[in-house]
């Protein structure tokens, strides 16, 4: 949606979008949005073939940078940085590429609950 895909080069393979396959319409924005946001403020290039191409290790430190940039910066509830994380994730596994989701996962703030919370 609006993001480059690459060459339409019949030699290179498709490239999923996070909100392929959904089919939920609130859950499909949300990943939009949140992709999006991860591409424009942390990538900052949207050719996705080329951030398809990057090193594992990189995409990694750059989520946990979003991560932090989302907690720290923008001051982000745990559960919407989570719902930022999901989004950002599906893309990258829509598309096969492995990344190390327990280690991300460890940069999530604490997730404060309430006293007044059911049980």
């Amino acid at each position: 949606m609006g993001l480059l895909q690459g060459g339409q080069d019949q030699q290179q393979e498709r490239i999923y979008l996070t909100t392929d396959g959904l089919t939920s319409p609130s859950t499909e924005r949300a990943y939009h949005l949140s992709f999006n946001h991860f591409i424009k403020t942390t990538v900052k290039n949207d050719n996705l073939r080329v951030l398809l191409d990057t090193k594992q290790n990189v995409i990694e430190s750059k989520i946990i940078d979003h991560i932090t940039y989302l907690n720290e910066v923008q001051h982000l509830s745990y559960v919407t940085i989570q719902t930022h994380l999901s989004g950002i994730l599906r893309f990258f596994s829509m598309n096969d590429y492995h990344i190390n989701t327990k280690k991300i996962r460890r940069f999530l703030p604490e997730e404060i609950v309430s006293d007044d919370a059911p049980r």
